[in-house]
């Protein structure tokens, strides 16, 4: 989402994780099973393969969000999965990757990629409170690089 959100050419699924794998930004668990994104690896890959502005961002509080996407930016944020339904008591925050591609004083717009087409799929609003429920407090800041 964020390669196409840049203007960049998206490559196919298995060629983007086999070069994601190589560049050491997911956790392989067995011959056919990925499982976690690592977010310092992924940034650099991100920064040479492409040229983006990408950052790592363990401790992410909820209020960079919309600083960095007034910037232009887009944030990757970890997210418990059932925030396409907002379950309103989720097992625990964080797990899986959503997009964030808006943010204002109501909340934030996500993309996500497991989320139901037409409703919390693309420009999904989560208010600010509802997005605490879910985000572990950390993501990936992605953006066009600067000269």
């Amino acid at each position: 989402m964020a390669l196409d959100h840049f203007g960049h050419p998206v490559p196919p699924s298995i060629p983007l994780l086999r070069d994601a794998l190589d560049a050491g930004a997911y956790v392989r668990t067995g011959e056919t099973t990925v499982k976690g994104l690592i977010y310092a690896p992924f940034a650099d890959w991100a920064v040479r393969r492409w040229g983006l502005y990408a950052r790592a961002r363990p401790e992410l509080e909820a209020g960079d969000i919309g600083a960095e996407v007034s910037r232009g930016r887009l944030v990757m944020l970890s997210v418990h999965h059932s925030i396409r339904t907002l379950d309103p008591e989720p097992p625990h925050r964080g797990g899986h990757l959503a997009l964030a591609v808006g943010a204002g004083p109501e909340g934030v717009l996500l993309h996500n990629p497991s989320g139901f087409p037409g409703r919390s799929q693309e420009y999904h609003q989560v208010s600010w409170a509802d997005l605490g429920r879910f985000f572990a407090g950390r993501g990936v800041v992605l953006g066009r690089r600067t000269p």
